[in-house]
C-alpha cells in the first residue's frame, strides 16, 4: 500500500508537467524540475519517465 500510494502521488505530481506540441511529442520543461535549468528538457523528461516506471519494476519479494 505504501508503495501504491507513492506511485499515485508520484503519477500526480509529474504528469501535469508534461508539455505536448503540435506533433504529439511530449516533455518537461527543464525549468520545472530542481536542478533542470543546467541539465536541459532532455534530461528532465527522462528522469520523470525513470521515476514513473519503477512502480511497474517493483517486484515484491515478500509480504508483511
Amino acid at each position: 500500500p505504501a508503495w501504491e500510494h507513492w506511485a499515485s502521488a508520484l503519477q500526480h505530481s509529474l504528469l501535469p508537467l508534461l508539455v505536448a506540441d503540435a506533433a504529439g511529442n511530449a516533455h518537461i520543461e527543464a525549468s520545472q524540475i530542481r536542478y533542470g535549468e543546467s541539465a536541459g528538457a532532455v534530461f528532465a523528461t527522462s528522469v520523470a519517465l525513470l521515476d514513473l516506471q519503477a512502480a511497474y519494476r517493483y517486484l515484491p519479494l515478500a509480504r508483511p
